[in-house]
């Protein structure tokens, strides 16, 4: 059949033969059966002869006599009781619309490239602006270019338009979060809230070596295609479902990675997001923000929960880190007896000079080193209220109290964070630099850095005294960008009016935002509140 209709109670026979005659003659487009053929005609009957002359000399015939009356009229026979009404037949729904190329054919070209179908497809699911995005493998698009010239004309179009109103060409979602850094996280676990029934929908969380995320269609295009390449399909984890209760996550990717992007996907079929026309208006009747994805995809019932353990790496002590390198006799030493107490575990070896009858004395120094984290981080109200975009690849200096030299660079990554590797126990001074920026030390808190807008009278940098465990050191950006936009006719000097720009970080800190000319107060303007380097 080529369309699917759903009652919530059971037809009686008149209404399935209202449906089957509905889907045949209408859906269909079969002919009804024509109407019976009449009898042929019978020939009439024959004419009687007339009769034959009378004899001569024979009487007259006899006049003929009156006709009987007729009989007394019987009385009309009672009415038959009227049948009860027959049940009402349901409303039989129009042929399904499909979808007209004029609907994606954005340049009025009479093709749809590639981009303009993926705008389409974003279009009919209606998610909310900006944050859903299509992908279309190369092999999907392949059955659909016949021609292979990288656009979609009418025919083809036609074609694939019918797939999606027949439901052969659908959507399966897959929610992303933004990146989390799972560094020294290990037994990963999801706990499933429903707990009557299996659970078919599941999380993968794909490591990556930096924290950026895609930022349009295109880049999630090519992300896939990545992870295909890499063998690693997210809807191939959710082909099974789980029980109530909680479950080892699934976890793919290069061990060493220190970020992971968490994936929501439903077993194929189970969540699928229907793309005809009838489908696109209950989309429509749904759209959403991204705080009702979850619910809208897979259920306002589901909740998952991830757990998982921290454990900080061991720490191993270093005594006598002079930065020389070890003398042949040292090497030699250390190779003899790194080994003396365990197999496994190395020691530190010391050779030490001494006489018959003679003193010595050794005193060792602990070099070992501590981890001390932190950012340099834009405010939150100049980043669509996130917490999480921090300035790329800004410097980070490093020199000990007291100690002579070139200070220690480092640099941040991606998100704006970085990590440091000191000696416990002594004194550092840290500074944070980046050309044409202001920035400042705000202190040991997160919250503190993304709410603080200006620097005032801060210092740049920070004195650490006696580092220990669990120092942190946060820096904020307050720096503002000019950003010139305009959009205008050709060479003149003519302006369109009520365009739309779309602003999207490109580490993908937050999800892109809009605004308009109207919202930006002109068409050459300084759009404040937009940090500079993000």
């Amino acid at each position: 059949v080529a369309e699917i209709m759903v009652w919530s109670r059971v037809l009686s026979d008149n209404e399935m033969s209202s449906v089957s005659k509905y889907l045949k003659e209408i859906v269909l487009g079969w002919a009804p059966p024509p109407p019976p053929s009449p009898p042929p005609p019978s020939p009439p009957p024959p004419s009687p002869s007339p009769p034959p002359p009378p004899p001569p000399n024979s009487p007259p015939p006899p006049s003929p006599s009156p006709p009987p009356a007729p009989p007394p009229p019987s009385p009309p026979p009672a009415p038959p009781p009227p049948s009860p009404p027959p049940p009402p037949v349901p409303a039989s729904p129009p042929p399904a619309e499909l979808h007209g190329i004029e609907l994606a054919d954005v340049d009025k070209s009479n093709n749809v490239t590639r981009f303009e179908f993926l705008a389409f497809i974003e279009s009919i699911a209606s998610f909310a602006n900006n944050f859903a995005h299509a992908v279309v493998t190369d092999e999907l698009w392949a059955t659909m270019d016949k021609d292979s010239d990288g656009i979609l004309d009418v025919v083809e179009f036609n074609a694939v338009s019918k797939r999606l109103g027949s439901g052969a060409l659908v959507a399966e979602p897959v929610v992303v979060y933004s990146t989390r850094n799972i560094k020294y996280m290990y037994d990963f676990t999801t706990t499933s809230s429903k707990s009557k029934q299996d659970v078919c929908t599941d999380a993968i969380w794909v490591r990556q070596e930096s924290s950026v995320l895609p930022k349009d269609s295109n880049g999630w295009h090519e992300y896939y295609k990545t992870l295909l390449s890499n063998n690693v399909d997210p809807l191939e984890y959710a082909d099974d479902c789980f029980s109530a209760g909680g479950k080892e996550t699934v976890v793919v990717g290069q061990a060493g990675f220190p970020y992971a992007v968490p994936m929501i996907v439903s077993r194929p079929g189970t969540n699928t997001i229907l793309l005809d026309s009838y489908s696109e208006k209950t989309n429509d009747e749904a759209a959403d923000d991204e705080s009702a994805t979850f619910a809208r995809v897979f259920g306002k019932d589901l909740e998952l929960d991830f757990t998982s353990t921290k454990r900080l790496p061991d720490i191993i002590h270093v005594f006598d880190d002079t930065g020389v390198d070890l003398s042949p006799s040292q090497v030699a030493a250390w190779q003899e007896m790194s080994h003396q107490f365990s197999r496994t575990s190395e020691v530190n070896v010391t050779v030490l000079e001494t006489r018959h009858g003679g003193g010595n004395q050794k005193s060792f120094q602990d070099d070992t080193s501590t981890i001390v984290k932190g950012a340099v981080m834009f405010p939150s109200a100049w980043t669509n209220d996130a917490n999480t975009c921090g300035l790329f690849n800004a410097s980070i200096f490093v020199t000990e109290v007291g100690k002579e030299g070139n200070p220690t660079e480092y640099k941040t990554d991606d998100s704006g964070w970085f990590e440091l590797s000191l000696t416990r126990g002594k004194s550092f001074v840290i500074g944070a630099s980046f050309p044409d920026h202001t920035i400042c030390h705000i202190g040991q808190s997160l919250d503190d850095a993304v709410h603080e807008t200006s620097c005032g009278d801060r210092r740049q940098n920070v004195t650490l005294t006696g580092v220990q465990d669990g120092n942190y050191v946060f820096f904020a950006d307050t720096t503002k960008a000019n950003v010139d936009l305009g959009m205008y006719q050709g060479e003149c000097e003519g302006v369109y009016s009520g365009a739309t720009f779309k602003i999207t970080p490109i580490n993908g800190c937050h999800a892109p935002i809009e605004v308009t000319s109207a919202d930006i107060g002109g068409w050459v303007t300084n759009v404040q509140n937009l940090p500079q380097g993000i």
